[in-house]
């Protein structure tokens, strides 16, 4: 019955698709070569997420955490745009904010945390703007901790107007039931609750707070309510993998109420730049992927949340590495655009030159999706030599930058991109 039910969502979806193309053949100029190529790309990517669990949410189906739901429009043009010269990126973080209450141990915006706003409202607003203008599947508000910015938070929220699938990456903090509704109706779909461990003092510690896993508990119950899919991201540090940990943390999820658990293994960046001990093993990320696998595949888990493990997204033999605007890229709080947020290298500054323009540079310093383990496990050593010989913390500039991409570059790209290349793009029909 699982298995069915998986089925008739992907029937379901692909049917949607192909049905909108065929409404709006005409006006993109399509013929019956372009239908039957959308077909032929739909079934690579049903290919790449076979081992992906939908789960049905408030109208909405949601397949992984880096990507939008359907039937949202954003998600439309993810499906037309991927595997095409036309510039789309599934998955965008904004940090709006510089402040956070929490100082957890893995923290990869670490030195973007400071005690003033680099960001106005203004600015904050016109890179949402720009970001959805330029392509963006999911926008990811986060921080920082984006509930101490909250009411910029909700001008953002309503900045984005339904053209991109806003999600926010919270600790949970500051959230009760009004906040939770005002969130929904503004057009929040989807929260990324940070929760690092079954044992509640385990996440206290690791945040660096006594309340965090109470927190991130309740917040997961009031984004539900309020309509707001609700997301466990965990840190899946050796601890948690090790001795069916993962599966314990599944139960907790369940418990909770939590509609999928999004996976993601330590990488050498942010607090964990240097650390050799808290990076996990090829065994140990196997051990990850198994288990996404695992409980989105065999009927036991069929009431259980779905699982998103990082590990397995970006794998070579599925979507590899996005990095630079491919189907990721980051703008922290400083408003420095970043290849993705484990990588502090820019492109650009939204404060001394047009979002548009950096986007632009961006793509062409990260021209394509690559293979392999991701990027940063090789590029750590270099960027910390980098930093220290820059004199600061802040992301290594554009010289360095493009030195350090060209290298990354030479790599293959992605099993599922080499099969989406087409000869012919989709046109545009009211772009956002």
């Amino acid at each position: 019955m699982p298995r069915l039910r998986q089925l008739t969502d992907d029937a379901r979806i692909g049917l949607s698709v192909v049905g909108r193309l065929v409404k709006e053949r005409k006006a993109r100029d399509l013929g019956f070569d372009d239908l039957r190529e959308t077909l032929r790309r739909l079934g690579v990517m049903g290919s790449a997420l076979s081992e992906n669990k939908s789960v049905r949410f408030e109208g909405r189906i949601f397949s992984d955490a880096y990507s939008p739901p359907w039937p949202d429009p954003s998600f439309f043009d993810m499906v037309t745009a991927f595997g095409t010269d036309r510039p789309f990126c599934a998955y965008a973080v904004f940090a709006i904010t510089a402040k956070c209450m929490f100082r957890c141990e893995h923290c990869y915006a670490i030195n973007a945390l400071k005690s003033k706003e680099v960001l106005s409202r203004e600015v904050l607003l016109e890179t949402v703007e720009t970001l959805c203008r330029s392509g963006v599947g999911v926008l990811s508000l986060e921080g920082g901790e984006p509930m101490l910015r909250y009411a910029d938070l909700l001008a953002a929220l309503e900045q984005i107007d339904g053209r991109a699938s806003p999600f926010i990456a919270t600790t949970g903090w500051g959230l009760n039931k009004r906040k939770a509704a005002e969130l929904a109706d503004a057009g929040l779909v989807a929260a990324q609750i940070s929760l690092d461990h079954y044992i509640p003092e385990k996440h206290n510690a690791f945040r660096d707070n006594p309340k965090a896993f109470d927190t991130a508990a309740n917040a997961v119950k009031l984004h539900r309510e309020a309509g707001v899919f609700p997301i466990l991201a965990v840190c899946s540090t050796r601890e948690v993998v090790r001795g069916g940990g993962l599966y314990r943390y599944l139960e907790l999820a369940k418990e909770l109420g939590a509609g999928m658990i999004q996976v993601i293994d330590p990488l050498p960046a942010g607090n964990y730049l240097e650390s050799k001990d808290a990076i996990l093993s090829r065994a140990e990320l196997e051990e990850v992927i198994e288990f996404h696998r695992v409980v989105n595949t065999e009927p036991r888990f069929s009431g259980y949340p779905a699982v998103c493990a990082r590990a397995h997204v970006e794998h070579e033999s599925r979507f590899g590495c996005g990095m630079g605007g491919n189907t990721m890229l980051y703008v922290d709080a400083s408003g420095n655009v970043q290849p993705c947020v484990y990588t502090p290298m820019k492109a650009g500054n939204v404060l001394e030159e047009d979002l548009s323009e950096i986007l632009a540079r961006m793509r062409s310093i990260f021209p394509k999706s690559v293979g392999g383990l991701c990027p940063v496990y090789g590029l750590s050593k270099p960027i910390a030599a980098e930093l220290e010989a820059q004199g600061s913390r802040d992301p290594i500039g554009l010289e360095a930058t493009r030195r350090l991409a060209e290298k990354i570059m030479r790599r293959d790209e992605p099993e599922v991109a080499r099969r989406m290349k087409r000869k012919r793009r989709l046109p545009v029909v009211n772009p956002r």
